[in-house]
C-alpha cells in the first residue's frame, strides 16, 4: 500500500520551500501545536549529530553516500535545494551564535555557503533553511542557559534536578517553536504561504538522561536520538493529518524539490510530493562518530521499521569501550552524572557494547541483510571550505 502523495492534497502551484531544522528535538517532545499545522509524522534522523544528519537533510542521501561524518568534512558540491532557485541560503544566526565568520559555523561550510541569509532578504520564489538553536545544550530559553559559562557548571549545578533539566530543554523547544511559528506568520502576511511548502523537522533527538544519565547526543544509537519529528505544511497542505507510515529525514530534499517541479535523481529518500509513502517503509541510521584520539571511536548503523529497529555496531569492542568510558564517564560535560552508581547503567552497556542491539519487534535477519550497510569511506581531496575553529565547537558542545 502507498499513502496518497502530498501534491494530491495541494491547491497552488508551489514556489517556495522553507526547511525549518530545530535542533536537538526528539519525537516524543513534540509540540502539538506544530503537529496540527500540517501534515505530520515520526521520521527517522539518518544520523545522530548535526554535521552528518544536517548533510542529509540537504542532499537527500544517506551519510554513507555524502560522507559527511563530523565538522572537519564538507559535502562535494553545493546541494541542489540551494542552487534551484537564485533566492536561496541558509540561516543559522540562532544557533552558532559565537562563531564570527559565518563561512566557519558548520552548516553553512559543510554547504558551500559563505553569507547567512535570512526570510526578510528573499522574494518569491526562494528556498530557504534555517538552523534553529532548538534543545540543544545548554538547555533553556537564550537567557536562561546563559546563566552558565560553560555546560560543565549547567551539569554540576543541575546533577540532582533532572526534572529541572528536563523543563529546561523544553523551555528551549519551546523557544524556537515561536521562531518557527513568526516565520509562517510573516509568510502568512506576504500572501506566500499557500505556495510555498513549509517543513519542519530536526537533525537528531536528545538523550535526556537515559542509560545511567546520559544527555547531549551523538552515541549510542538510540530510540530517543533518532525518532524526530517531520511535518509538511502550507501550499494548501490540510491541518492535523498524518502519515501513515515510518518517514526518514532523507525525504525531505527530494519531496522539496520535486515540490518545486524539479526532476529528483540519486536521492535515497522517498519523494513524498509526487510518489506518496509505502506502508512496508525501511529506513536508515549511520554513524561514525570520531574523537582526537586514534582507534577511540563510535561507528554504527541502524536499520528501522515502523515495528522497531537493529543497530549493528562496526568498530571492535575496544574501541566502543573505550570510547563509552573516555567520552561519557570523563570528557562529557555531564560524567558527573554517569559516574554516579545507576541501574541505567545495564542500558548503557547494552546499548554501547553489544555487537547487535535490537529495539522494539527484532527484524527479520533477511531484511536486515538487505539494508544495513556496514561499508563507511571517507572523502579525500576536492575543495576545503574554511575550517570550522574547534575550539569555538567544543565551547558550544558541539566536540568532545
Amino acid at each position: 500500500m502507498v499513502q496518497p502523495p502530498l501534491q494530491s492534497h495541494s491547491t497552488e502551484e508551489i514556489e517556495n520551500v522553507l526547511i525549518y531544522v530545530c535542533d536537538s528535538l526528539r519525537y516524543d517532545s513534540f509540540p502539538d501545536r506544530v503537529r496540527e499545522m500540517g501534515v505530520s509524522g515520526r521520521a527517522i534522523a539518518t544520523s545522530t549529530f548535526t554535521a552528518t544528519g544536517f548533510s542529509s537533510i540537504l542532499t537527500g542521501v544517506y551519510p554513507v553516500t555524502h560522507q559527511v561524518w563530523n565538522f572537519e568534512d564538507s559535502l562535494a558540491e553545493r546541494p541542489p535545494l540551494l542552487t534551484w532557485n537564485d533566492q536561496s541560503g541558509i540561516d543559522a544566526t540562532r544557533v552558532w551564535r559565537n562563531v564570527d565568520n559565518p563561512a566557519k559555523k558548520p552548516p553553512l561550510r559543510l554547504c558551500g555557503e559563505t553569507e547567512e541569509t535570512t526570510l526578510a532578504q528573499l522574494e518569491s520564489p526562494f528556498t530557504l533553511v534555517v538552523h534553529d538553536r532548538g534543545g540543544h545544550m545548554t538547555y533553556g530559553h537564550s537567557d536562561e542557559s546563559e546563566k552558565w559559562s560553560s555546560h560543565e557548571d549547567f551539569f554540576d549545578e543541575l546533577a540532582r534536578k533532572p526534572d529541572e533539566i528536563n523543563r529546561l530543554y523544553n523551555e528551549g523547544v519551546d523557544e524556537s517553536v515561536k521562531r518557527f511559528e513568526e516565520l509562517v506568520r510573516t509568510l502568512e502576511s506576504w500572501n506566500e504561504l499557500e505556495n510555498t511548502l513549509v517543513v519542519f523537522t530536526s537533525d537528531h533527538g536528545e538523550l535526556l538522561g537515559e542509560y545511567g544519565g546520559l544527555y547531549d547526543h551523538g552515541a549510542p544509537i538510540a530510540p530517543e536520538l533518532i525518532n524526530v519529528p517531520l511535518v509538511f505544511a502550507g501550499a494548501g497542505l490540510p491541518r492535523g493529518e498524518r502519515f501513515n507510515g515510518l518517514l526518514s529525514t532523507a525525504d525531505i530534499a527530494p519531496t522539496a524539490l520535486s515540490a518545486m517541479g524539479s526532476g529528483v535523481s540519486g536521492a535515497d529518500g522517498h519523494d513524498l510530493w509526487t510518489n506518496g509513502l509505502p506502508q512496508s517503509r525501511v529506513a536508515r541510521t549511520e554513524v561514525w562518530k570520531q574523537t582526537s584520539y586514534s582507534g577511540i571511536e563510535y561507528k554504527a548503523a541502524g536499520v528501522w521499521t515502523s515495528a522497531g529497529g537493529h543497530v549493528r555496531h562496526l568498530n571492535p569492542f575496544q574501541s566502543r569501550l573505550l570510547h563509552l568510558l573516555g567520552v561519557h564517564f570523563y570528557l562529557a560535560p555531564y560524567a558527573n552524572i554517569v559516574r554516579r552508581p545507576s541501574r541505567g547503567h545495564i542500558a548503557l552497556a547494552n546499548a554501547y557494547l553489544r555487537r547487535s542491539v535490537n529495539y522494539g519487534e527484532p527484524l527479520s535477519e533477511a531484511l536486515v541483510d538487505d539494508y544495513l550497510v556496514t561499508d563507511f569511506t571517507r572523502r579525500e581531496g576536492g575543495n576545503v571550505p574554511p575550517q570550522p575553529d574547534t575550539e569555538q565547537l567544543r565551547q558550544l558542545g558541539y566536540l568532545e
